[in-house]
Formats: structure tokens, sequence, C-alpha cells
């Protein structure tokens, strides 16, 4: 690692597990800072990362190192692959290394803070979001019922979020992890985000439709308020 300049480290999720592409890194770092704007991602979510990590350790050793997370184990993605490639591209125009334009989105988001939300009972999962959704404090993210259908429980985002991560398990034990929400910068509210997006020509929106597929995603129906009377 000593030997680089920078590096840049390409992963999917874990397994049973998708993620909207994202970049990762330590933005106290000046120069991991501004190898992580010029890839040019929406998203890019700040930290040092777990002790022992790549990426951590290759900043320790000297090496500005970023860490690209897009999609599924197991599988090549095209949207997942084309967003790494323009990415990379990026990096080499922005610090003169080939010619061109990068292609930059211009609604790029620093998250500071992320939460995996966990089941709270067993059951079956009916998700009412996807990866890169956007959505409000107290959204509906997923519905845990059981084999017959019966509902048990419904579990709500706690912030302004936008959808990072999801299992693609169709069933879940209690604690396990559902879905990753990074919470919007402060000041930002969904309707921000979404604008900014419909604005950039630069969006994977169509990544997301596509790892939406991975998962049953279906509309929240919420309990009537009142009942008819017998």
């Amino acid at each position: 690692m000593s030997r680089c300049d920078y590096r840049i480290d390409l992963h999917t999720a874990s397994v049973r597990r998708t993620n909207y592409p994202n970049i990762r890194g330590d933005l106290s770092d000046p120069k991991v800072k501004n190898l992580a704007e010029a890839f040019g991602s929406e998203i890019v979510m700040n930290g040092k990362g777990p002790k022992g990590a790549f990426r951590r350790e290759a900043c320790l050793a000297g090496c500005p190192t970023i860490i690209m997370e897009g999609g599924e184990v197991w599988k090549v993605e095209p949207g997942v692959v084309d967003s790494a490639v323009r990415g990379i591209k990026n990096v080499l125009i922005n610090f003169g290394m080939i010619a061109g334009e990068p292609e930059n989105s211009e609604c790029q988001i620093v998250v500071e803070r992320s939460k995996w939300i966990r089941a709270e009972r067993g059951g079956f999962l009916h998700f009412h979001v996807s990866p890169e959704d956007v959505i409000e404090e107290d959204a509906p993210i997923a519905t845990n019922s059981t084999l017959l259908g019966r509902e048990r429980s419904v579990l709500r985002a706690p912030f302004d979020a936008v959808v990072i991560g999801m299992t693609t398990l169709p069933a879940v034990s209690p604690g396990e992890a559902v879905c990753n929400l990074g919470q919007l910068p402060e000041g930002m509210k969904p309707a921000d985000l979404k604008k900014m997006r419909f604005k950039s020509d630069v969006h994977d929106g169509q990544v997301g439709e596509d790892l939406t597929t991975n998962v049953m995603v279906v509309e929240r129906q919420e309990e009537e308020d009142t009942k008819e009377s017998e």
C-alpha cells in the first residue's frame, strides 16, 4: 500500500444484502475527501471504517483510500458496474491522468450517521421502501407478518433518511438487520434531495430500480382509524 498514491476499493454488500452505490471514507483527511468528491457519487458516507478494515489500515499506512459499496455479492449488475467505472474515470480526469469531462452527481450529500434498522419480531418481510428511496421520519420501512399474512409489527424510520442498504432475505429473526438508513444532512429535507435529483444529469435512479427487483416492495396498507359497528 505504501507504494500507491491513492487506492479505490470496490465492494458489494455482504451476503444476502444489497447496497445502493455509495462511497465511504474518512473525510477528516483532506486527501481522502478530495478523492471521495472526485469519484462523483451521490452518497458519501463519512467514517474511518472498522478497526482492521482495508481502507482504515491503508490510510494509516499513508495511502488515502475510499471504498465503493454497491449491489449484491455473487452478482454482476450492469448498473452498479457502470457507476464504478464512471467514478474511476472521474477520479482519473480530476487528477489530470486522462482527458475528458467528469460526470459528477450534482446532488452529492455527505452522510455523517447511518443506522441499521433491526427486526423487532421474527416473520416474513413486506418492504415499503427500496434502495435509493428518500423517506421522512416515521415512514413505514417494512411490515413483518406471519406465514399466513397476519401483521406482527411495522418498522419505521427514526429520522429523515436515504435508503442505503437492505436485506434480500424474505424472512428474519428478532434482532436481524433489515434496512440501513443514512440520515440526511442537518437542514436538508427529503423533498430537497428529490428536487436535486430531478435536476441532476448524473443520478443512479435506474440502479435503484434494478436493485428493487431483489426485494419484495409493496404499498403499506394503513389500518382504518374507525371500524364499522355491527
